[in-house]
């Protein structure tokens, strides 16, 4: 028991303890949140500073654990403009880094931000002091640890070599240098003189690196996977960093002669191949241009076939240009050349020197020396028996596997190749005993005779060339001396089209040598001048590629302009169709119509360069235009010429405008589409209404010609370009409005269907447009209804509409069928005056009126948003339609078309109406008509139409005849119901009920016999004499009517 209370006291100290450390650790957290908030609040510097250093003490010195959580707030003090402030920072970072080495990542960028963005001098020292002690630590930091992975870590190294080799180098020449990204950082960038930086110091650090980069390639220690991106990163330094190209291909030549003995099969087969695709990368880049004898043999050695290796050579043309381009630049930064081993294409016949850039001085010279020995096959020979006999007595299975015929083998390539290798085979990378392996080997070949001379420099051959030319006689050159003055006019002729069509094949080589332009001049004078046969084969020549030659034909046609001026005295207005410019212009015309596609745009790029329009050149544009697939094309060319060229501007415009009443409908619609375009620029406006008004009023006329009547689509095409206008210039809707008063009925028709959509662009709030519904010309009330058709089918009328259009009808006093479009805009007493007058239109019209009376009222409930709103509810248009007692025959038929509206009017609204007919004093006359079609419609409103027929009776209804009649005809329909209403009749008027219904007399009574004698007890007695006396005449009656 004493050992577990120990224990438990154990454990609650423990607990205390744990528990204080959280406390104190919450307060000096609470602390520093306390102390930064007075720090970022404080304006003095020197209170600001006694914070932040009791801040640091309390991070750093008290509890470390807090230095990460705060880091981010400290360092937001950098920006602070006072230098005490930042120095501060700085003694901060030092500090942190001292306590926590992890945080060395985190106070970089803070570091370089004061460093650089500050110009304090005494700020940028102590940065500068700050960095020194910061990189101690890093350095140290980094290595106590161990890396996880070397190889990686290795080939990220490699790759922050490359970085440093490539920003601290020049680029080079555009020409033969691959690096086009705008984010490429080189030394181009910074000045000789720079004040921080030098120039010369970077630049040798990054020939440094290079040699280090190649050094470890070379290395017999370094594994697969570091050699692998050894080689990336020197094809990719290679291609955008020419100036090392020479020795980086000689780096890769020697590791391909010289792999680690370290690899596996495996491992070599996979470098092979990763060195053929560097190689082949290399080839194509422009740089390879005085290497690719040496690669095209590396890839030859690879396996890589001669045909693919052609494939991926540079041009002769590609060469040379950039041979040109680039000499001057490529000589200044390429190291000195050695030696010159063939040309730089494979092809042995071509080949005379190959220069070759150093790797080693060593390695290039016992190169050259072996190039000549090599010569020899006596030597070649001897070499092999000298080194037979090192090789084992079965093939390796790796030399199988990788081995490939070389198919150059003897040419001059592969003998400089050769070299190269033996060359690289005596030397190995740490450079050991180069004297005496260089004359070991000599001292082995140097005993073979070579039957072949040394190679010969060129130096020797333009030495003989020269010796040659001063042994002939020189003699001057005439052009009298190759002339035959005898030569006949034809054979002149042919002689000079050979002579031309020469010209004209040495297009290519007239661009190599840079006399384009020249070649050009030559052309297109001889063309002008010699016309015929030369004119014909120009043309011809032309036309084969007119897109790549189009230029040269429009060089042609304005030397022929320029000649044309000359001959006509340098005159601007030349109308001789038949000179030499109008000939060429249509033949060349003519060639792009037949040779270039339809929708070709080259034909309006030369039209566009057309010096002078002819006859020809308008008729051709029409015809393109005329044509349903060509025109398009043809339209956008007047377009362009309309708006670009102002000589074409009044001829073209008028062929457009001709072309909106074409007799295709296709083709007339675009020429519209074109002319609504043109109708923006204020210059071309008038022309086109004025054509517009023409095409109008043509229709006007053919309206009167009884002999030969436009049919529909002829009078609408004529209308179209008017009707397109019509959106854009308001005030043409007056010019429309007169010809509609005087157009035929037919003509209307066509313009009623052609309104609809320029009215709707036009809108109901336009000026014209409403200036227009105030004047109403006469013959014109038909087309303003349409219009107001138009604006009312999917929304309400403006207020200015409605008030336009009613001050109208009652000043112009037009037809009222006006008002039916803005009905629902009037005062409730306008359309209640105008009902009579609608009720008498034909029932299409009736039906309208009603419907666009009652419609805001359907489906009420359910609508969303703004809805129209109806002068009239449906009790007042039901009320209205009774009072219409003038025309009876027009009022049935629109309260019968209101009562098959249910949903609209239910038996609660006709009771409503029916109820407030009945308060009246004088009923209306189709009041019982509408009680009995509301019994038929709701069955169960029997009892109210009861109750109807008892207030008549109260009314004296027998005074209203046809009231009475009506009154009479429910009560036959509504028996046995009706029998107690016809007992409270007076005993006249139920005898006149009986006169007018006589099947009423014997249901009544025989309603009467049922009932018991106390129900009897409350009939009048008049009643019930006037029921027995009208039986007892009726039994009489109808016993004389059966003896007669």
């Amino acid at each position: 028991m004493a050992s577990l209370d120990k224990d438990i006291k154990s454990k609650e100290g423990v607990q205390t303890d744990v528990a204080e450390m959280k406390e104190d650790k919450i307060s000096t957290s609470d602390r520093v949140i306390e102390l930064m908030n007075k720090a970022q609040l404080e304006a003095d510097i020197k209170e600001k500073l006694v914070y932040l250093k009791q801040i640091q003490e309390l991070v750093i010195m008290k509890d470390s654990a807090l230095l990460d959580s705060f880091l981010d707030e400290i360092l937001a003090f950098q920006h602070e403009k006072s230098i005490d402030i930042q120095k501060f920072i700085l003694g901060f970072l030092e500090e942190t880094c001292k306590k926590d080495e992890f945080l060395c990542s985190k106070v970089v960028y803070p570091l370089a931000c004061i460093m650089y963005d500050q110009d304090n001098v005494q700020v940028t020292k102590r940065a500068i002091q700050c960095n020194l002690n910061l990189y101690r630590i890093a350095f140290k930091f980094v290595a106590a640890k161990k890396g996880a992975n070397d190889d990686i870590i290795r080939t990220s190294a490699l790759k922050y070599c490359e970085m440093i080799i490539l920003t601290q180098s020049i680029k080079g020449t555009s020409v033969t240098s691959t690096s086009s990204k705008p984010d490429d950082v080189s030394l181009d960038m910074l000045s000789t003189t720079h004040s921080i930086m030098d120039f010369n110091k970077l630049k040798e650090e990054a020939k440094s690196i290079l040699t280090f980069l190649t050094d470890l390639t070379l290395s017999h220690k370094i594994n697969h996977a570091n050699l692998l991106p050894c080689i990336g990163s020197l094809t990719i330094i290679a291609r955008m960093r020419p100036m090392y190209f020479g020795s980086i291909i000689t780096c890769l030549e020697s590791i391909n002669a010289n792999l680690p003995p370290t690899l596996s099969k495996s491992q070599v087969i996979n470098l092979r191949k990763h060195l053929k695709m560097q190689f082949m990368l290399l080839l194509k880049h422009p740089g390879s241009i005085e290497y690719q004898s040496v690669i095209a043999a590396i890839l030859s050695d690879l396996g890589v076939s001669a045909n693919e290796i052609s494939r991926n050579l540079l041009k002769t043309h590609t060469i040379e240009t950039l041979k040109r381009n680039s000499n001057a630049d490529v000589e200044s930064e390429r190291p000195a050349k050695k030696l010159r081993i063939g040309e730089s294409r494979i092809s042995d016949s071509k080949v005379t020197d190959v220069k070759i850039e150093p790797g080693s001085v060593e390695t290039n010279k016992t190169a050259e020396n072996l190039i000549q020995e090599l010569n020899s096959i006596e030597t070649v020979v001897n070499l092999v028996a000298a080194s037979i006999h090192r090789l084992p007595n079965r093939m390796p299975s790796i030399f199988q596997d990788c081995h490939t015929p070389i198919a150059s083998a003897g040419s001059k390539v592969q003998i400089a190749h050769l070299a190269r290798l033996l060359s690289a085979q005596i030397f190995p990378t740490d450079n050991s005993n180069v004297d005496s392996s260089e004359t070991d080997v000599m001292s082995t070949l140097r005993d073979v005779k070579s039957d072949y001379p040394r190679s010969i420099k060129m130096a020797g051959l333009k030495e003989r060339h020269t010796e040659v030319a001063r042994s002939r006689k020189i003699k001057q050159f005439t052009l009298a001396s190759l002339a035959n003055p005898n030569m006949d006019l034809q054979e002149k002729q042919k002689l000079s089209l050979s002579a031309f069509e020469r010209i004209l094949q040495g297009e290519e080589n007239a661009h190599h040598a840079g006399m384009a332009l020249e070649r050009i001049q030559v052309l297109v004078g001889l063309a002008t001048q010699l016309r015929g046969e030369v004119a014909n084969a120009f043309r011809n020549y032309i036309f084969e590629d007119i897109r790549g030659r189009f230029e040269l034909a429009c060089t042609w046609l304005t030397k022929e302009y320029l000649l044309s001026l000359a001959a006509h005295n340098q005159s601007a207005e030349l109308n001789d169709e038949n000179d030499g410019y109008s000939q060429c212009l249509a033949e060349i015309l003519k060639g792009l119509t037949d040779k270039l596609d339809m929708e070709d745009k080259l034909f309006t790029h030369f039209c566009l360069e057309i010096p002078r329009f002819t006859s020809v050149a308008y008729e051709v544009i029409e015809n393109y235009s005329k044509n349903e697939s060509s025109s398009k094309l043809g339209l956008s060319t007047m377009h362009e010429l309309i708006l670009r060229r102002p000589v074409t501007k009044a001829p073209l415009m008028q062929k457009l405008l001709d072309l909106t009443i074409f007799e295709n409908e296709l083709i007339q619609l675009q020429a519209s589409h074109v002319v609504k375009k043109l109708y923006n620029k204020p210059e071309l406006a008038p022309m086109i209404e004025r054509c517009a008004l023409r095409n109008l009023e043509m229709v006007l006329q053919s309206g009167d010609n009884q002999t030969n009547q436009w049919s529909e689509e002829f009078i609408k095409m004529h209308m179209s370009l008017f009707m397109s206008l019509l959106p854009k210039n308001h005030v043409i809707i007056h010019n429309l409005a007169d010809i509609y008063g005087k157009a035929t009925a037919s003509i209307k028709r066509v313009i009623l269907r052609q309104i609809e959509y320029p009215i709707r662009n036009i809108g109901m709030s336009s000026p014209e447009l409403l200036k227009f519904f105030e004047q109403v010309p006469a013959g014109t009330e038909t087309l303003l209804t349409r219009i107001l058709y138009i604006f009312t089918d999917k929304s309400m009328p403006s207020e200015e509409l409605i008030r336009k259009v009613r001050e109208a009808y009652y000043a112009k006093k037009l037809d009222v069928r006006a008002l039916i479009p803005i009905i629902n805009g009037l005062e409730k007493n306008v359309v209640i005056a105008a009902l009579p007058k609608l009720m008498k239109q034909s029932p299409k019209v009736v039906k309208e009126v009603i419907s666009r009376l009652i419609n805001p009222f359907m489906d009420a409930e359910d609508s969303v948003g703004s809805r129209p709103t109806s002068p009239l509810t449906p009790s007042e248009l039901l009320l209205a339609l009774h009072q219409m007692e003038d025309d009876v025959k027009s009022a049935i038929k629109a309260i019968g078309l209101c009562l098959s509206e249910k949903s609209i009017f239910t038996q609660e609204v006709l009771a409503g109406v029916l109820q407030q007919m009945l308060e009246r004093t004088t009923i209306p006359i189709l009041f019982m008509r509408t009680v009995i079609q509301t019994l038929q419609s709701y069955p169960k409103l029997i009892s109210f139409v009861m109750n109807v027929l008892s207030r008549l009776i109260t009314k004296q209804i027998w005074k209203q005849t046809k009231v009475w009649q009506g009154f009479i005809k429910c009560c036959q329909i509504t028996t046995p119901q009706s029998y107690p209403v016809l007992l409270q009749l007076p005993a006249r008027q139920l005898e006149s009920v009986f006169q007018i219904a006589p099947s009423l007399q014997q249901n009544l009574q025989h309603h009467i016999n049922l009932l018991t004698l106390n129900q009897r007890a409350h009939i009048p007695q008049s009643l019930l004499l006037t029921i027995e006396n009208y039986v007892a005449e009726n039994e009489k009656e109808i016993h004389h009517n059966k003896e007669t």
